[in-house]
């Protein structure tokens, strides 16, 4: 009995606090320094499960003082995520609910920058045609990631990993923007 009644205090809790909310929620977009960041594309979805295809969501797009409406919560099992990239190719990323009690959500966006390699085989031949896939950026601002202002990595969606991918050439190399 204490059990159950533990369970629905939960589910009202949650729900008082906006868990199950499907109200849209507004947020910015913007740089490092504050500024808003127009024209980014902003998809909501749920982290991905091993193994299973998941398309790529209708983005949504910032208008010129950054904001875009993206859906809210609703009755989703885990809290959905948020991915931005603007036309600089500049990425952002954060767990809606992380968002979405604030009262000026934001969207940090943040620069990447191109890595070159090469693959080679154990006898250090070059491999041509091997694809390169990325998943993550890994943030190297430390101010910014010692701040809490941003995750330490920004995992890429399943879409954007396939959107990335390169091939090596006759010499192994490869170059991911």
């Amino acid at each position: 009995m204490f059990r159950s009644l533990s369970s629905i205090s939960l589910v009202l809790l949650l729900s008082a606090l906006g868990w199950a909310d499907d109200s849209p929620v507004v947020v910015r977009t913007v740089l490092p320094d504050g500024k808003p960041v127009a024209n980014a594309k902003v998809w909501v979805y749920q982290y991905p499960e091993p193994g299973k295809d998941q398309a790529e969501p209708k983005p949504g797009v910032s208008d010129a003082t950054g904001k875009v409406s993206v859906p809210g919560l609703g009755s989703a099992r885990r809290s959905p995520i948020l991915f931005a990239r603007d036309e600089a190719g500049q990425v952002g990323s954060a767990w809606l609910s992380h968002l979405s009690y604030d009262a000026d959500p934001k969207l940090m966006l943040v620069t990447t920058a191109e890595r070159t390699g090469r693959v080679t085989g154990p006898d250090g031949k070059p491999i041509a045609g091997a694809t390169i896939t990325p998943e993550a950026f890994y943030l190297e601002d430390d101010k910014l990631r010692q701040s809490g202002a941003m995750p330490s990595s920004i995992d890429l969606p399943p879409w954007e990993r396939k959107r990335l991918a390169v091939k090596t050439d006759a010499n192994g190399k490869f170059k991911l923007l």
